[in-house]
């Protein structure tokens, strides 16, 4: 009897979200925000502080580049498992309109016209005409979206206004600047994945991933995103001042 009621208490304490949630995914989320942290900043550190470190070459140049695609494929595998919710996209809406708005603010020279939380949000919306599509098309349009990048990248356009497809004209600047193509093509193959390897809804690397630290992180990305920079600025204010 005893055994009986400590299995019964083991089912129920099992977070509801771990046993919904493909865990590992929240590893990779967490990889990916160790990964942007740090990318974030010997950025800050260059261009906030004039700190002789080089972000945006060698190994320093591939973190950024690694920690925004698994990010991205992993939005897109989530996206595609659950539901879309509309009061999600309001929030980044509404969140990346606040981000540009506050970094403008800050810094007109430091300006995010469209950011990682820009990209999510109307990525988001257009991802729900693709929901329904064959996995083969949904792979054909993603990898036709990420060659079309080494065409559109050499284009300059008279246009303010085309920006978050990823064409700019001359005068275009943002801090933070992740256009729709060629990152929604990483974001179909997220999807595509989700058809493919994760079509069980199980994880694939281990039969279950619970290490707490690791997976509250990996649940609350969005929030230690939006905390994390403001943070970072401060901290190199404080040690800027005191050196």
């Amino acid at each position: 009897m005893i055994t009986y009621i400590t299995k019964r208490i083991k089912k129920v304490s099992l977070s509801s979200d771990l046993k919904k949630r493909i865990t590992e995914l929240d590893f990779f989320r967490w990889v990916a925000l160790i990964l942007m942290i740090y990318f974030h900043i010997i950025r800050s550190m260059s261009e906030l502080y004039g700190y002789d470190v080089i972000y945006n070459a060698w190994i320093n140049f591939y973190i950024g580049k690694i920690s925004a695609i698994l990010f991205i494929l992993i939005s897109g595998i989530v996206f595609s498992l659950g539901k879309f919710k509309i009061k999600r996209f309001l929030l980044l809406a509404a969140i990346a309109i606040s981000i540009t708005i506050i970094s403008y603010t800050y810094n007109s020279d430091y300006v995010i016209m469209f950011g990682i939380i820009h990209f999510f949000a109307l990525s988001s919306l257009i991802a729900l005409l693709c929901s329904k599509m064959n996995k083969y098309v949904i792979i054909g349009i993603g990898i036709g979206i990420i060659v079309a990048w080494s065409w559109i990248s050499n284009i300059w356009v008279q246009s303010e206004y085309l920006f978050f497809v990823g064409l700019v004209s001359k005068t275009f600047q943002s801090a933070d600047y992740y256009p729709l193509i060629p990152r929604f093509g990483i974001y179909l193959l997220g999807m595509w994945l989700s058809k493919i390897v994760y079509a069980k809804r199980k994880n694939i690397f281990w039969k279950t991933f619970d290490i707490q630290p690791i997976n509250f992180v990996g649940r609350h990305t969005l929030l230690i995103y939006l905390i994390h920079q403001p943070i970072i600025i401060f901290i190199l204010y404080i040690i800027q001042l005191i050196r």
